[in-house]
């Protein structure tokens, strides 16, 4: 379960600094994860831990879910896109996909 922590106005300028200023955040996370990839290939969620930069768009797609209380649901699916998108695509042709799905949360800090 995401923690919700004290002074959103607070928060909520600190975001709105870092979206200003290029957008990148960094994160840092222990979790249960996997994908499933073209070709019906796959890899059962197991333990990793994990720690990258996410790029525009998923900072301000997380922050916005967050300030509208999304359920932690939300905020998990856009972090596996934005995990798919940042880490397991980079640096491959157009096209490649792998649909990853992030479980069981166990640690999860943002550095901006």
């Amino acid at each position: 379960m995401l923690l919700a922590l004290a002074q959103p106005r607070i928060r909520r300028k600190a975001h709105r600094t870092i979206l200003e200023n290029n957008g990148h955040v960094m994160v840092s996370f222990r979790a249960w994860l996997g994908f499933t990839a073209a070709g019906g290939s796959s890899d059962d969620p197991r333990l990793r831990m994990l720690t990258l930069g996410l790029d525009a768009p998923y900072p301000e797609r997380l922050f916005e879910a967050r300030h509208r209380n999304e359920p932690e649901t939300r905020l998990l699916q856009i972090l596996s896109t934005a995990l798919g998108t940042c880490y397991f695509h980079r640096n491959r042709p157009p096209g490649t996909t792998e649909n990853v799905t992030i479980e069981k949360v166990d640690y999860l800090e943002f550095y901006y």
